[in-house]
């Protein structure tokens, strides 16, 4: 970023930094929504997001459930940024949560994750 020749062609890369997209918030209003979270597009969607931000979100969910974490991937949002933002969409309901108990995890899931693990 501090190569002259970028900025003597009067071009500013384009950066936003996490808390201007968030509002200066940094944590979610939901305490429910975690990075294992499936999340879709509510069937009666009818409020369009704001934000750019929260449109690839909303884009992003288009193909069916999808984690919290595969959303920040595809969108190349922070974590932190993409937990807040989806809770801000399951707010106003244009996502909608599948709940999840990360110890409802079955013993065969375990177990096959065991064995590749001692594979390696």
């Amino acid at each position: 970023m501090d190569d002259p020749a970028v900025w003597s062609q009067g071009s500013e890369p384009d950066v936003v930094r996490p808390f201007v997209m968030t509002g200066g918030r940094t944590r979610s209003s939901r305490a429910d929504v975690r990075m294992e979270t499936m999340v879709e597009l509510a069937y009666e969607a009818g409020t369009r997001p704001s934000l750019p931000e929260q449109a690839a979100i909303v884009e992003a969910c288009q193909g069916g459930p999808i984690s919290v974490a595969e959303v920040s991937a595809h969108t190349a949002l922070p974590l932190g940024v993409t937990t807040i933002l989806i809770g801000d969409l399951l707010d106003t309901g244009v996502l909608e949560m599948h709940l999840t108990d990360p110890t409802d995890i079955e013993v065969s899931a375990l177990t096959r994750m065991i064995e590749r693990v001692k594979s390696l």
